[in-house]
């Protein structure tokens, strides 16, 4: 069969906004609401397991009273907070992107203020990127929080854990050893 993870804002459902759909191409899909969620995740990552049962699912919830990033290790059936260095108002997760190459290296965009967090351990840590702002082409609020362009997500490299590319003002940076630093590239990946 298939099994497809998808997110919404319904928070009518006691997944909160989270269901794993089913289908075994015989019968019709069956949408199961899943998890204990404090809020709908505005993006996931999932990192398949051996078996669904085993399929681990970040939760980015960027929108609501958390705000963090939940964990699920039991293919979203219970979730719980993996925000360990994710502080101050530049971590207003919104995206949460895996590496396909490593399921342990983790991006999260916050939404407002545009940081950038990394974390090498599965998210038992996470560490905000020191030069994010390459060429320093954000805009500083008065706080001293920087806002980045737009906020999407980095894009991890399919085959190398520890290149990803993202963007600062319109302008393509990447990162060799797993978001700790950025710069400029005009060849994406290469």
């Amino acid at each position: 069969g298939v099994i497809l993870y998808v997110a919404t804002d319904d928070l009518t459902s006691s997944g909160r906004g989270l269901y794993k759909v089913l289908d075994d191409r015989v019968g019709p899909a069956v949408a199961s609401p899943l998890g204990n969620l404090p809020y709908y995740p505005t993006t996931i990552a999932v990192a398949l397991g051996a078996n669904p049962a085993t399929d681990i699912i970040y939760a980015a919830l960027g929108d609501g009273v958390d705000r963090k990033i939940h964990k699920s290790l039991n293919g979203g059936q219970t979730f719980f907070q993996s925000s360990v260095g994710l502080t101050g108002s530049m971590a207003d997760c919104h995206n949460v992107v895996i590496s396909p190459a490593d399921p342990n290296v983790l991006y999260v965009r916050a939404r407002w203020w545009g940081g950038l967090f990394y974390s090498h351990d599965g998210a038992a840590h996470w560490q905000l990127t020191a030069d994010g702002d390459v060429g320093n082409l954000s805009t500083r609020a008065t706080n001293g929080d920087v806002r980045f362009g737009v906020n999407l997500p980095p894009i991890p490299h399919p085959l190398h854990a520890d290149v990803a590319l993202s963007e600062t003002r319109s302008t393509l940076v990447k990162t060799t050893n797993g978001g700790i630093t950025w710069s400029y590239s005009s060849s994406g990946y290469l």
